[in-house]
């Protein structure tokens, strides 16, 4: 991958700005991709508790959505990931991997606008349990609770951007309740 190419370069991905909800791939699991220059290593999970448990760490906060309605992240494949290794350490610093999430960081993050105040984002790495949708239509303050975003969705609700994970594990989602869909 060049450096002018999208982290997410050679994947078949959904463009939002030019995709109706209505043709929204449905949620379909996780496809890991492992960020280390040079390594292909890339795995695919049906839910965040089979990625928990496999040797992928340190799940990226960046995703892109495939058209297959798969989620494509970033995370150390077993063979890079993150222990608490001094040589670990070291290989990174001498340009094996760059820590996921430092990249491509963007000045104005969602999680920093005023309407996000009253969540508590993660700060380090979490355990995933999980989605939080929040209804992004003004004066709403809905919010839903699921173990996966097609939980959600058959109850109605249209997820959308996602601002970040929060301390507690959940991914929180802006989208919108299925009274202002």
């Amino acid at each position: 991958m060049s450096k002018s190419e999208p982290w997410h370069a050679g994947f078949d991905v959904v463009d939002f700005e030019a995709t109706p909800l209505s043709e929204l791939p449905e949620d379909d699991g996780f496809h890991l991709i492992c960020p280390v220059d040079g390594c292909e290593h890339e795995a695919e999970f049906d839910h965040l508790g089979e990625v928990r448990e496999s040797g992928w760490t340190k799940l990226s906060r960046k995703d892109a959505i495939l058209t297959d309605g798969t989620t494509l992240k970033e995370a150390y494949c077993p063979a890079h990931s993150l222990g608490d290794t001094q040589e670990m350490v070291t290989e990174l610093r001498e340009g094996l991997g760059v820590p996921l999430d430092t990249q491509n960081q963007q000045s104005t993050r969602e999680q920093d606008k005023d309407e996000y105040a009253a969540f508590e984002f993660a700060d380090g790495e979490v355990t995933l349990d999980g989605f939080l949708l929040t209804c992004g239509c003004d004066a709403c303050y809905r919010q839903e609770h699921a173990d996966a975003l097609g939980d959600a969705e058959r109850d109605g609700w249209v997820s959308g951007q996602m601002v970040g994970i929060l301390a507690d594990g959940q991914m929180l989602f802006n989208g919108r309740c299925p009274e202002h869909r």
